[in-house]
Parts: C-alpha cells; structure tokens; sequence
C-alpha cells in the first residue's frame, strides 16, 4: 500500500484521499468521480448546531467538566459516526473514574487534572477519524478535504474544534440539524 505525501499514512486500496489529511493520493485529473455504488452504507445523522462562544462560557463556567458533557450529550450521535461501542463506553467509564479520582484523593489534582485532559484530547482524536471517515464513505470528497485537516488543533481545542466543523457539516447538508 502506498503511502500519503502528506502526512505519511498507509492508503488503503481504492482511496483516492488520505483518510487522515485529505491529501489527494493521485493527481486530480486521474481521480475518479465517486459513484452511487461506490459510496458506503453511512447512516444519517442529526448534530445541534452550538455557538461556540456558549461552548466557552459553559466551559468555564463548570470548570471544564463541560468536556465530559459535551460528549455525553451528544453520545447517541457520536455512537452512529464511531460505530465502536466499545470503545466510547471504555472512554466514558474512565472519564467518570478520573472524576471520581479526583475526590477520594487529596492533593493529586494536577496529575488528575492532566489526564482528564489527556483522554478527553484522545477522545477528541478518535471522533475527528470518525467524522473524516463518516464524511468520505457518505461520498463529499470536495469536503472531506476541509475537514479537520489538523490533528494537533483537535488535540489542543478539542470540542471546540470539533463543534466547529460539525457546525460547517451541518451548513454543507452532510449532517442534519436537530
């Protein structure tokens, strides 16, 4: 399997962007038009649109816990894009251990603190490959390619960077708005 220019991720037969970057694989005049047949079975998904400066009063306002909630609002649409159980009960069970954590033991705030938000960036992480991979198989290559396009950004501004580009998706009719 080739690997992309970009980013240097492997490129999995028959894909003509990097899953990861967007960077078109071939040249743009060999590049296939995506046929009904070719798209995957995607199934529809409603998001609420947010204004991101509420998302930041809310965020300070409960004292960053607003992260967990965020995604525990938006868990059943977040189950239709990941599509691993699995993995976002695992992510939701260590997210309310670290809570826990953080009242029975005094004085380890800062480590505590540093993993709440290591795993809600991982998290972060694991629903951009999503969405990437949800917007690609639904067939809009024209934006799958403004899509997330940072890794590091999703890491450092999280749901804020996240709610941002379903705020676009929705705009550009890939999602539903509740």
């Amino acid at each position: 399997m080739p690997n992309c220019k970009k980013c240097g991720v492997k490129i999995g037969p028959g894909d003509n962007n990097c899953i990861y970057c967007g960077a078109p694989v071939t040249p743009v005049e060999n590049r296939q038009q995506i046929s009904p047949e070719n798209i995957q079975d995607v199934r529809p998904v409603a998001f609420k649109k947010v204004s991101i400066l509420a998302m930041a009063l809310l965020f300070i306002a409960s004292l960053g816990l607003y992260l967990v909630i965020w995604y525990f609002i938006r868990r059943e649409e977040i189950k239709k894009i990941v599509r691993d159980d699995a993995k976002l009960n695992t992510l939701i069970i260590t997210y309310v251990f670290i809570v826990i954590m953080n009242f029975l033991l005094p004085g380890m705030e800062y480590l505590i603190i540093l993993l709440y938000f290591g795993l809600t960036a991982h998290f972060a992480c694991v629903i951009r490959v999503a969405l990437k991979k949800y917007v690609y198989d639904s067939g809009n290559v024209q934006t799958f390619a403004h899509v997330m396009p940072s890794m590091l950004l999703t890491a450092i501004f999280q749901i804020f960077y996240l709610q941002i580009h379903i705020n676009s998706l929705i705009e550009s009719r890939v999602f539903y708005e509740q």
